[in-house]
């Protein structure tokens, strides 16, 4: 599930919702937009790039960990970037939400739920710290019962892989006290065949005068892309091995043995990728297009800070995800 970061239409996330869905991805954060015409995986404004769940997919008796991916940017366009220590977080889940169109509304209340659950439900308020925790009963029968048989005068939901709920963050700023909200459809498993691992990405590199010289949140590396030009990317070989196998089905809706599919966002605060998205579906895509990438960073005119950041964002088509922060140093082109 996906819905805007303002409750007006923004065209970047129908972009990014398209191509979620093209991959077949069964959960996101919403994208956020940006003011202006910047293509969405540009950062200029609060954004909440990834909700997760850790476990991606609690088992009964399990507690799972909910966290984001939040980009801010820094108010001094001089300044090196950072987060902003104002940002405010809001937690809740629900079980029957209401309609994109409607801002996903939580459709009933908190002593509905207890009452239909038999007081076995987390309460719907999650709370204000920056990740949250959501405790599965062991029992989860009464849960189980409402979500896929219907409660309360709801209609029962597709539980297959578990039990769908949906998880809300707004979060906010002291320039921008509306905030953003974000949602994402996670899944309550029944069995340990409904658990799923989240994807992780060890590494990024950029090709530095033809060899791959390792990205992260510090820069310890003191990597340099010029601007204005086509800097290579490269993602580590082992990604692929991120790909799972799980019982599922075929492309003829039979019982089969399949691989998980995966998807990258490349996020960056200045210029454009080559690719805002790449895909693997292994036996089908080539996995070198998945790991690779450019990034042209804006001119000193347009962008005036001398570093950026750049974050990753990997899903499976399961609601597993994962994140890499990096920074780099801009230099301008060589005359």
């Amino acid at each position: 599930m996906m819905t805007p970061s303002r409750p007006a239409a923004c065209s970047c996330a129908a972009t990014a919702a398209l191509v979620v869905l093209a991959l077949g991805l069964a959960s996101t954060a919403g994208w956020g937009c940006s003011s202006d015409s910047s293509p969405y995986n540009r950062l200029t404004s609060l954004r909440v790039l990834a909700l997760r769940s850790d476990p991606a997919v609690p088992l009964p008796g399990q507690t799972a960990t909910l966290s984001a991916k939040v980009f801010t940017p820094s108010p001094d366009p001089q300044a090196p970037t950072a987060d902003d220590p104002s940002l405010t977080y809001a937690w809740s889940w629900c079980p029957f939400p209401g309609t994109a169109g409607t801002g996903y509304p939580c459709l009933v209340t908190n002593d509905e739920v207890q009452s239909f659950t038999g007081g076995l439900a987390p309460a719907l308020d999650l709370g204000t710290n920056p990740t949250a925790s959501l405790a599965y009963p062991a029992d989860f029968s009464t849960l189980d019962s409402a979500v896929c048989q219907g409660k309360a005068g709801m209609a029962g939901l597709d539980c297959t892989g578990g039990i769908p709920i949906l998880i809300r963050l707004v979060v906010t700023t002291a320039s921008d006290p509306k905030g953003v909200t974000s949602v994402f459809t996670m899944r309550l498993g029944r069995t340990a065949a409904d658990a799923n691992t989240n994807p992780e990405i060890s590494g990024l590199a950029a090709v530095v005068n033809g060899a791959p010289v390792g990205i992260d949140a510090s820069n310890s590396n003191h990597v340099s892309l010029v601007r204005d030009v086509e800097n290579a990317l490269q993602l580590p070989a082992d990604l692929v091995n991120q790909s799972e196998t799980y019982a599922g089905t075929d492309d003829s809706g039979n019982p089969a043995t399949v691989q998980e599919r995966l998807f990258v966002t490349w996020f960056v605060e200045t210029g454009d990728t080559k690719q805002q998205s790449t895909g693997l579906i292994l036996g089908t895509t080539d996995p070198q297009v998945f790991l690779q990438d450019t990034w042209t960073p804006a001119t000193s005119k347009d962008y005036p800070r001398t570093s950026a950041r750049i974050f990753l964002v990997i899903r499976d088509n399961r609601g597993g995800v994962g994140w890499f922060p990096g920074q780099v140093d801009l230099t301008e082109v060589t005359p």
